[in-house]
């Protein structure tokens, strides 16, 4: 099936142990010691069972390279790995097998906070990242949808690939509805990761309006009108 393991080295081995991560049922040990030593390699699984044993030597480099298949399903917790040279020197190490876990990503937007209805064009971006920051490879859909009588309605919708990040460019002559006032329109961006199929989304708005000058009341301004009286306010 899909299961995939992680096998984690905890702690050092001998001098000094290559760290590896391991992939499905391959584990890699690499071992560096003193040249020309004869040894022997044994392996428990979390029950005490030996399941793996290696006579060698190490070479005029004094490295040791062993890669060991596992089952499809091996016994789940704390292995052990013990290496007993000719002389009796002894020393052991332990590795923990766990399922691997598929790393969660995050999509974000970044877009303009408004536009105004006579420009020709706006651009949206889409990031996606794993949490712990690599860029994420897939598919991105993004929707525009404006609210109208009957609910959200869909104005125009793109779809390209990713790798971390894209730049999408929406011409409003190209939305298939209408803008209703100023009411916020919803960007919705979905991400699909290639790799792992799983999929993040977020949402973000942005406000269509008529032209580009904003007129409203300054904070001075009173609150309170009193019919009969002159009433002074002030806009900006």
């Amino acid at each position: 099936g899909n299961s995939r393991y992680l096998y984690k080295l905890t702690r050092q081995f001998l001098n000094r142990v290559k760290p590896s991560i391991f992939v499905d049922s391959l584990y890699c040990l690499t071992i560096c010691m003193l040249k020309n030593v004869s040894f022997t390699l044994n392996v428990f699984d979390p029950n005490s069972n030996k399941v793996i044993q290696k006579v060698a030597a190490s070479d005029g480099s004094g490295v040791v390279t062993f890669d060991f298949p596992l089952s499809t399903e091996p016994v789940l917790g704390d292995w052990i790995i013990r290496l007993t040279t000719d002389n009796d020197v002894q020393t052991e190490k332990e590795i923990t097998i766990d399922r691997y876990v598929l790393p969660t990503f995050e999509v974000s937007i970044d877009s303009p906070s408004f536009f105004v209805k006579s420009d020709e064009e706006f651009s949206v971006e889409v990031k996606a990242k794993y949490t712990y920051g690599k860029p994420v490879k897939g598919i991105v859909n993004i929707q525009l949808k404006s609210q109208s009588f009957h609910g959200l309605e869909a104005l125009t919708k793109q779809q390209s690939e990713i790798d971390g990040l894209y730049k999408f460019v929406f011409r409003i002559d190209d939305f298939e509805g209408d803008l209703y006032g100023s009411s916020p329109l919803q960007i919705l961006a979905v991400v699909k990761d290639t790799v792992t199929g799983k999929e993040a989304n977020t949402t973000a708005e942005i406000i269509p309006y008529d032209n580009e000058l904003r007129v409203e009341f300054a904070d001075n301004s009173p609150e309170v009108y009193k019919p009969g009286l002159p009433f002074k306010t002030f806009v900006k």
